[in-house]
């Protein structure tokens, strides 16, 4: 079946016939050698009647020669002079150049040599020397453009056009003559395994790995199509397309696509891995205003955004997604050196006991107050910061804040304790647990009045050295708690290799608990196993009364949430740690 329709290149290709520069100081030599080149096929002669205006040919043409035949002995600029200047600049170093040379000439053409000329003539000229000479320097340097222009064009693993290439020829078809009357539709294609596949084998197997899938996706696509490769394990085809049936096409395209790929086994040593893609499209209608650069980066912004969503789908490109990409840009820009100015801020909520119905201690939250746009979501800007390496900055900063302003507060008694939360990136980061350690005996603290909170994705995504780093801060007096359990993909097995005093249960487990007696036997389940192994378990994300009484009756030590208080600015929470309220649960 059809998939899409293929084109061929149009509009002017550029000559094959090569063009020559010849430079000699005699009219009836430069005039005999154009007749010989004439002869031979070769009509695009430029000649220079001295070594000056060679020069001045070969620096102002618009073209670049292809060949230079060059008189070795002419008045003023001689032969040797030029080829010295051809090869101190970059743009004419490659250039081949055949010297002239006359009898007496020997020191003259030494020097050529030792400059790097392609090969000699010696005048008077024998015509069958002569055309053998210049065809077989021309072929050399066609072989040569050819060579440079695959290792600059094209990709070497797949043997599909590079991103420049890609954009040229796509700007070709963009402009040809029957633009206006075709839609053109652009795949941006990603390998989900590429990754993988590299990290297990090893570079030189992820490139047979591609070599595979690129001979499969051309092979699907239809010949003539544009393909490229833009970047490893990315494919992208580009095609015309009837906008109106564009829609039926690609998603019969694309279902055709990944079920070809899913019979798909690559072998790699003694194993088979399975493939997936992330595809994005992106349409140009017909006569619509749209060049190459902008169709590929529409393609590509679509794929990523199903590469964020899991992989293993398509969606098609709308103006939100370059939107969001902008918008992300400018959080990177201002993200970076954050920590160093007056932005953020630690904001706390109160833990609640199930016992005494008293505050038992505080999280500290943190805060990002922009100077142009406001207070930032946390959830909008900590995950960036993860990615940029800056959260290990900000996690200092807010972990020494919260030192700073719990240890002046009045109503913070010798019970309470501050909970302060540690993302992966920081376990991962060397000296990570010598850097708290300082921060405890700076701020003049019991380390024991510091609960670290890591969640169960920072755990597993730096278990073996999060482990190292755990056991060396709960060596050093640190209590420590999961965070967010539930949402992961741990396990009790799994919890009992690391040292934890408590599990917070996620909020999806408290919404509604007094409703869901599957929830209540969930949290009691889980409180109870905790208990066993000797960790106390709070329930977050309580927000009324009733959800209140109903994990506090399945035997929760600790409750947090906004019946209690929303997280609040320093001032606030150390106003409430003085006030002591008292939370009780209603029997009834």
């Amino acid at each position: 079946m059809m998939v899409g329709q293929a084109f061929r290149a149009t509009g002017d290709e550029p000559s094959s016939i090569p063009r020559i520069l010849v430079a000699d100081d005699e009219e009836a030599n430069r005039a005999l050698i154009q007749r010989l080149l004439a002869h031979m096929g070769y009509p695009r002669v430029t000649t220079a009647e001295n070594g000056l205006v060679a020069l001045e040919r070969l620096k102002d043409g618009p073209e670049t020669f292809d060949l230079v035949l060059l008189d070795v002995m002419m008045p003023g600029c001689n032969g040797v002079s030029v080829i010295e200047a051809m090869r101190a600049d970059a743009r004419l170093s490659a250039v081949p150049v055949i010297m002239i040379s006359a009898l007496g000439d020997r020191e003259a053409v030494r020097r050529c040599i030792e400059l790097g000329a392609d090969d000699f003539l010696q005048k008077p000229f024998d015509k069958a020397i002569f055309q053998a000479r210049v065809r077989a320097t021309l072929e050399k340097k066609r072989t040569y453009d050819s060579t440079i222009s695959q290792l600059r064009d094209f990709d070497p693993v797949t043997r599909m056009r590079l991103l420049p290439r890609l954009i040229a020829d796509v700007n070709r078809l963009l402009s040809s003559a029957d633009a206006e009357r075709f839609g053109i539709v652009a795949y941006g294609v990603k390998i989900d395994q590429t990754a993988n596949v590299g990290s297990a084998h090893g570079s030189a197997a992820a490139d047979r790995f591609l070599a595979q899938i690129s001979e499969d996706l051309k092979k699907f696509f239809p010949e003539g199509c544009l393909s490229g490769a833009p970047t490893r394990g990315q494919f992208c085809f580009v095609l015309r397309t009837d906008l109106n049936t564009a829609t039926e096409e690609t998603t019969g395209t694309i279902r055709r696509l990944s079920k070809m790929l899913a019979a798909q086994r690559v072998s790699i040593g003694d194993r088979t891995v399975g493939i997936t893609a992330s595809i994005g499209l992106a349409f140009r209608s017909p006569g619509g205003r749209c060049d190459a650069d902008t169709l590929l980066n529409r393609s590509n912004l679509a794929m990523r955004e199903v590469v964020k969503s899991g992989g293993n789908g398509y969606t098609v490109f709308d103006p939100g997604m370059h939107d969001r990409v902008i918008e992300r840009l400018h959080l990177e820009a201002d993200l970076i050196g954050v920590s160093d100015r007056d932005e953020l801020l630690t904001h706390f909520q109160p833990i609640v006991s199930t016992r005494t119905g008293r505050i038992s201690g505080v999280e500290s939250l943190l805060r990002w107050s922009h100077p142009e746009i406001g207070m930032i979501s946390p959830g909008s800007f900590i995950p960036v910061a993860e990615e940029m390496g800056e959260i290990g900055k900000m996690g200092n900063w807010i972990l020494n804040d919260s030192l700073r302003t719990v240890s002046n507060w009045p109503g913070f008694g010798p019970e309470c304790v501050v909970n302060v939360n540690v993302s992966g990136r920081q376990l991962g980061l060397p000296g990570y647990a010598q850097t708290v350690i300082k921060s405890i005996e700076n701020a003049g603290m019991a380390p024991e009045r510091v609960k670290l909170e890591v969640t169960e994705s920072a755990l597993m995504a730096e278990s073996d050295r999060g482990m190292r780093v755990l056991r060396a801060l709960e060596e050093a007096g640190f209590q420590l708690a999961i965070d967010d359990f539930g949402t992961g993909y741990s396990s009790f097995k799994i919890l009992l290799s690391f040292p934890f005093d408590t599990l917070k249960i996620d909020r999806s487990f408290i919404s509604g608990i007094e409703r869901d007696p599957r929830n209540q036997k969930i949290v009691g389940t889980i409180t109870m196993m905790a208990h066993d192994v000797g960790m106390d378990v709070v329930a977050e994300g309580v927000e009324t009364e009733s959800e209140f009484a109903a994990v506090a009756a399945q035997g929760v030590d600790f409750v947090q949430g906004y019946y209690f208080a929303r997280p609040m600015p320093a001032e606030d929470a150390g106003r409430l740690l003085s006030d002591g309220p008292v939370w009780t649960v209603d029997a009834s």
